[in-house]
């Protein structure tokens, strides 16, 4: 070796209370990070990332249980082996995904929608679950270009293509949309078991941020049904959820709501 001391991998109790965090962390920055190391052909830097979220990868996959990133990141490492050309769309792949969420981060999803389709194809072409991610987020820009039918074809067709995958979080995100997509049209049953469903899997993935929001979804949904004790049962349970994580902005957001 180079002498250079590696850090350690990052045990179950370092990431217990973090999982979301992690997961995003290595979506949006580690993976692209990858990406834009080979395709400046830094081997060295991208070495580097890769190690970091093949570590990363296990630690959440090993603490939650959800393997799609570590599925994917196994992928990125065969195709680095073997120089094969499922290299190239892998490298694209990620850093497409990074630009479409750069865009849906500003809420611009008129623009992030054809980078993530862009993005899809080239994971797709490299036979990645990763492409899933990107066919997720294609879907929500259709559902905030208010064409529901669409959207929730699309989720309904990715939830079956999740199938028995051990991929909680995506799960629970499709199930979550297909929720606000109920919601939206006033189908008030369909999305109380959409947000129940994404609870469960939420719950299994560890992200507690995101097992309040179901919470609060859920109190809307119960209100809409007129039913008030189950809503205040779930205001409450997200009000006690996010006083752990320290989410002002989506307390005051339940608090309005």
């Amino acid at each position: 070796g180079t002498g250079v001391h590696q850090p350690e991998p990052p045990g179950h109790a370092a990431l217990a209370g973090f999982l979301q965090q992690a997961r995003l962390y290595v979506e949006d920055e580690v993976l692209p990070a990858w990406g834009d190391a080979v395709a400046k052909g830094k081997s060295a830097h991208a070495a580097a990332e890769l190690r970091r979220a093949t570590e990363l990868a296990e630690a959440l996959a090993q603490e939650s249980g959800d393997t799609l990133l570590h599925d994917s990141v196994i992928l990125i490492g065969e195709s680095e082996s073997a120089s094969s050309p499922k290299r190239h769309y892998l490298v694209e792949g990620h850093r497409l995904y990074r630009d479409g969420r750069g865009f849906y981060e500003q809420q611009n999803h008129d623009a992030a929608k054809p980078v993530f389709e862009h993005a899809r194809a080239q994971l797709e072409s490299a036979s990645s679950p990763f492409a899933l991610w990107a066919a997720f987020y294609i879907a929500v820009c259709n559902y905030h270009a208010s064409n529901y039918p669409l959207a929730l074809r699309e989720l309904t067709g990715l939830l079956a293509r999740v199938g028995n995958h051990t991929y909680p979080s995506l799960r629970g995100h499709t199930e979550w949309m297909i929720g606000l997509t109920q919601l939206d049209q006033a189908h008030y049953a369909d999305a109380v078991l959409a947000f129940q469903q994404a609870l469960a899997d939420f719950r299994t993935a560890g992200e507690t941020e995101n097992v309040a929001a179901m919470h609060n979804l859920l109190s809307r949904g119960f209100e809409s049904l007129g039913d008030d004790l189950e809503a205040w049962r779930h205001r409450y349970a997200a009000l006690a959820l996010l006083s752990e994580v320290g989410k002002d902005r989506r307390i005051s957001n339940i608090l309005s709501s």
